[in-house]
């Protein structure tokens, strides 16, 4: 888009000081260090530039005017000095003006202004131009006893460079966008509302969305490990959200999670020992509130969520103890949920599967959006003798779909009778115990956007007592020991169409 510079650092110049001769100031360390990561992500030159020498109270020159106005994307190291600073002040506010009047100040729903907070900082003192953008904290905060710690800047500090590499990639994703031609840019995505477009992280779009997700935000305690888990998502493609700040205005923080909420098929809530922050107008935690309106949603629509608690988890507050009971025993809590009390990895190994099964297995808006599906459940010893009831299935206008197989069939089959809009289970070589079992596994749907249509027991050779006598309640029994004909279908498939018929 024609932009002199890529990169404008907005600092405070104390920031750069070194406590110790011969050491390398913070701000010109992070400016070396993008160069050459960004370098290395685009595989081209960055122009990255940054005043060296002029002070917070010289006067705000035409030339760095002219400077601030040339950069693609202005990154603010955030600290006590520079929400004081008229100086650095002026910087953000010229680039956000700037910028508005040009391409927009946030490009593909991502904002242009980039919130490097090297020191602690309450929110509600951010300027006003920064309260949309996420950040990147590179401090540790904690809120027992109200003191923030800054990340080394040495090469022993692996927490200093994982916050680095998200910054990394995601200026790199931006300038992506900002070097691209116009027209690829979705104008729809300059207001940087939730929701405003599909993509996020500059994952280009291949007809095969990846499932959106929403990473709730957590206390202090466990911020890193909400960011590593973020990390890996971002890196597998997954579309993560919150990105954005969220409001610390209690109507405001419901509609905004909400509408973040709309877009997810799962989130993820990760539970510590601190009760959080309670934002204006309420009297529950933001944990607590993106907690319960997950919930709520997931009363209601094709949604799971997934809780995490640490193994060692001892909770400081009174209202956190109640909140992790709650989450404990409660039959409301636990319906479309998973509480997990394991390792942090194993808790991203359930979640690749999670969305792995919704990856596979898009939901769809309901039976009379579209085709009709059958679920042929069938042991593996049945294939061959299936075949002319899945030919006629579909010849009758019906889409079959099939068992899972492999490492995550069970995920897989519970999804199939999640989406299924009627069941058939061919009872051959299968024992009743096993065909039991089929019908035990649907109990565990719970979040189903209708009731079948209808359910059936196709009971087929090898002939037995046992299948002479078998007779439930819980669906429609056809016997057939001989050869198949369609006319032993035809009770079960009017069945569906008069029950279809009946919802429309």
């Amino acid at each position: 888009m024609g932009f002199e510079l890529d990169v404008f650092i907005s600092y405070a110049h104390v920031d750069n000081e070194t406590l110790a001769t011969g050491q390398d100031g913070w701000v010109s360390l992070l400016h070396e260090r993008l160069r050459k990561r960004l370098r290395q992500l685009l595989g081209e030159d960055v122009k990255i530039w940054r005043d060296p020498k002029l002070q917070g109270n010289d006067e705000f020159a035409d030339t760095l005017v002219i400077r601030v106005s040339q950069a693609g994307v202005l990154l603010s190291v955030l600290s006590p000095l520079y929400i004081k600073s008229d100086w650095c002040r002026k910087e953000l506010s010229h680039f956000c003006h700037e910028a508005e009047r040009g391409v927009g100040l946030s490009i593909n729903n991502k904002s242009r202004v980039f919130k490097v907070i090297k020191t602690h900082i309450p929110q509600e003192r951010h300027p006003q131009e920064l309260s949309g953008s996420l950040g990147y904290q590179f401090y540790e905060y904690d809120e027992a006893t109200g003191k923030a710690r800054e990340f080394r800047a040495d090469l022993d500090d692996r927490r200093y460079w994982d916050k680095f590499e998200d910054l990394a990639q995601d200026i790199s994703q931006q300038l992506i966008h900002l070097r691209s031609p116009s027209g690829t840019v979705n104008p729809a995505a300059k207001t940087g509302a939730p929701g405003s477009n599909g993509r996020q992280n500059g994952h280009p779009a291949d007809g095969h969305e990846k499932a959106v997700i929403y990473l709730a935000e957590t206390t202090a305690d466990l911020t890193l490990e909400r960011d590593r888990i973020r990390r890996e998502l971002s890196q597998f493609g997954y579309q993560v959200v919150p990105d954005k700040e969220l409001p610390l205005q209690g109507p405001k923080l419901i509609e905004t999670v909400n509408e973040y909420l709309l877009q997810a098929r799962l989130s993820v809530h990760l539970i510590g020992a601190h009760y959080g922050i309670v934002p204006e107008l309420e009297d529950r935690s933001i944990v607590r509130i993106q907690h319960d309106l997950a919930e709520a949603r997931g009363d209601k629509s094709q949604f799971k969520r997934l809780i995490w608690l640490p193994s060692d988890l001892k909770p400081i507050e009174s209202r956190q103890q109640a909140f992790i009971e709650y989450l404990s025993n409660s039959p409301v809590a636990l319906k479309n949920a998973e509480l997990l009390r394991e390792k942090l990895e194993d808790l991203k190994t359930v979640i690749q599967k999670q969305l792995a099964s919704l990856q596979n297995k898009p939901a769809r808006e309901g039976t009379d959006a579209g085709q009709t599906y059958i679920y042929l459940i069938y042991e593996q010893r049945d294939f061959d003798d299936i075949k002319p009831l899945y030919q006629h299935l579909y010849e009758s206008g019906f889409e079959v779909m099939q068992p899972a197989t492999g490492e995550n069939a069970i995920e897989e089959n519970l999804l199939n009778l999640r989406d299924c809009d009627a069941l058939l289970v061919y009872f051959g070589h299968g024992s009743e115990r096993w065909l039991r079992t089929q019908f035990s596994e649907i109990s565990k749907v719970v979040d189903r956007a209708k009731p079948m249509l209808a359910k059936a027991v196709y009971v087929a050779p090898p002939r037995s007592q046992p299948k002479e006598l078998f007779m439930t309640r819980e669906a429609i029994v056809i016997k057939n020991f001989g050869d198949f004909h369609p006319d032993n279908l035809a009770s079960f498939l009017q069945k569906i169409r008069e029950a279809k018929g009946a919802t429309q």
